[in-house]
């Protein structure tokens, strides 16, 4: 089963989870640095062309920044996790073809997630933000796409997922072309109801580990060869030498 939840009842699964998704959410709070200033030129969309704005035209948007902040952000009280910090690890595995690793990333990490008696994985967006936009004519996203509108997701939700263990290998394998496509995305975290880790999957399909629990990366460690995950030193890109990712685009804020 596959329950669609709102932001709040998805945080209020996991502290740590929620902590780790508020720490990163403030990265979208309106920076002094990057307000509208009336003494330097910008880009205007509407006319197409660079001009100095007013004083009144910079407060407004200025404005609109931080309702836009504080409409989307998530109100919830935490218990600080940063004494509890024990550290990340990168893992991959077996990347000889990028279809051949979706489906080694799926069902290994299913495994894992067994291994740990974990029943279910909530998923979250660290930012209010849609989970996919309209269309696309590369056809791994397109798939994913529609597999997140029938499991209910419309092209406006920006709540969490509570995925049981049967149906986490199908969902992961659409979950990495979400990833992988979308370039300015939220970043997207992963756990378990109540467990002291938080994980996150990068747009190289790379599995970011981060533990709140020296206990947890003790059994992670020791499970990860037999469900095939590698370390790695560092994140990178296996399926191109240039970098590039087929697919892969901007999701412009509106």
């Amino acid at each position: 089963m596959i329950e669609l939840l709102t932001r709040l009842e998805t945080l209020k699964l996991n502290n740590e989870f929620a902590a780790v998704i508020l720490e990163w959410q403030s990265r979208y709070r309106p920076h002094p640095d990057h307000l509208y200033k009336p003494d330097q030129e910008y880009y205007d969309p509407v006319q197409g062309a660079i001009r100095y704005y007013s004083y009144e035209e910079c407060l407004k948007l200025n404005n609109e920044r931080a309702e836009d902040y504080e409409s989307k952000r998530d109100k919830i009280e935490v218990i600080p996790v940063e004494s509890l910090y024990i550290g990340t690890t990168i893992y991959v595995f077996k990347h000889d073809t990028i279809n051949n690793y979706i489906n080694h990333l799926a069902n290994g990490f299913t495994a894992l997630a067994d291994k740990l008696k974990w029943e279910s994985v909530i998923f979250l967006g660290d930012y209010a933000e849609p989970w996919y936009e309209g269309d696309h004519e590369f056809q791994p996203l397109q798939d994913a796409i529609g597999y997140f509108k029938s499991i209910g997701a419309t092209d406006t939700f920006t709540g969490g997922f509570k995925v049981d263990i049967r149906d986490l290998p199908r969902f992961l394998k659409n979950y990495f072309w979400l990833c992988r496509c979308y370039a300015s995305s939220p970043y997207r975290f992963f756990s378990s109801p109540g467990k002291s880790l938080v994980v996150y999957l990068c747009q190289y399909g790379n599995i970011h580990f981060h533990y709140y629990s020296q206990q947890y990366k003790k059994e992670i460690e020791a499970h990860a060869k037999h469900i095939g995950m590698t370390k790695a030193d560092q994140c990178f890109e296996p399926f191109s030498e240039t970098g590039a990712i087929e697919g892969r685009r901007m999701k412009l804020k509106r």
